[in-house]
């Protein structure tokens, strides 16, 4: 399960949930187009993964600041699960426009 978090400030690391992990990085954006592609499971009528893209240089071409949390990774480590087990690794991508200089990658 993914939410996002897209922002036109800085953004505080999210408490809302106990996170396994959290890491941050700076992305330069050119044209003003950067996507994620989240493969969100089988479609019902090809087996194919769906992949929902979200428009990430949402402030056009620039630098943004970048954070994932996520959590529930070590649970289903391939990837694989049958269809009636819940979902088991849930993510928090946090992006905002980057203001000043670039910060080194938080890890």
């Amino acid at each position: 399960m993914i939410a996002f978090d897209l922002s036109p400030s800085p953004l505080d690391a999210d408490d809302s949930l106990q996170w396994e992990d959290d890491a941050g990085f700076d992305h330069t954006s050119t044209t003003g187009v950067t996507h994620l592609a989240v493969g969100m499971g089988p479609d019902e009528e090809d087996d194919d993964v769906e992949a929902y893209e979200i428009g990430l240089a949402f402030d056009g071409p620039g630098g943004y600041r970048m954070r994932l949390h996520a959590r529930g990774r070590e649970l289903c480590p391939d990837g694989v699960r049958d269809e009636d087990e819940p979902v088991a690794e849930h993510s928090l991508p946090q992006v905002w426009p980057a203001g000043g200089g670039a910060a080194p990658p938080a890890l």
